[in-house]
């Protein structure tokens, strides 16, 4: 699908205007609070096993989020205690083109294509939480802490999506986070906080 889209496609689905003039700063300056970085190429691997031992073993590949790491410059970002990768979240930006695969149920969630995703700095239509792990209650806190603040501060006008893998993650999501079902039919486990205006 190109970049333009045409009324038909997007007649009904009410998609929010785009946020532009969000920095890889920005969004590393509240990860750090929260003592999540940028991780090395091995590190990506450790978060991806963390990821797959904790949910599913069919979580996207670390192929995948190495190429978005690499497109990204925020994507994913790892918490370490005792010099050691204890947990791990991913959150895609996307741009209207990925926003509008989203809803039509055509996102390809395991390997996204790099023409749905922005970059920090270029306009960002939703976020959606792509991967969220932690094997300690350290890292755990820190990665819903932080999840909140992006959230809050830097993306509370856009819409906000993510999809809920196990139990914890319903807790969690539904509960402090306030995620809650799309207003639409899905059958794919869909959860979001509409953008606020």
């Amino acid at each position: 699908m190109g970049a333009i889209l045409n009324a038909e496609m997007t007649a009904g689905l009410h998609i929010r205007p785009s946020i532009s003039g969000i920095s890889k700063h920005q969004i590393l300056e509240i990860a750090n609070t929260y003592n999540l970085i940028e991780p090395s190429l091995e590190e990506v691997h450790t978060g991806r096993d963390i990821a797959a031992g904790l949910i599913d073993t069919s979580v996207a590949p670390a192929d995948a989020y190495i190429q978005i790491q690499r497109h990204t410059g925020v994507c994913p970002l790892v918490y370490r205690e005792d010099g050691q990768v204890t947990g791990m979240m991913a959150m895609l930006l996307l741009n209207t083109v990925g926003h509008m695969a989203l809803r039509q149920g055509c996102f390809n969630a395991r390997t996204p294509s790099m023409n749905h995703l922005s970059a920090a700095e270029e306009p960002i239509s939703a976020g959606y939480g792509w991967g969220f792990a932690a094997t300690t209650k350290e890292a755990g806190q820190a990665v819903v802490g932080a999840t909140d603040e992006f959230h809050r501060k830097l993306f509370n006008s856009i819409d906000c999506y993510t999809r809920a893998a196990t139990p914890d993650g319903v807790r969690v999501l539904r509960g402090k986070l306030g995620y809650t079902a799309v207003p639409w039919p899905d059958d794919t486990g869909l959860i979001w906080i509409p953008g606020q205006v």
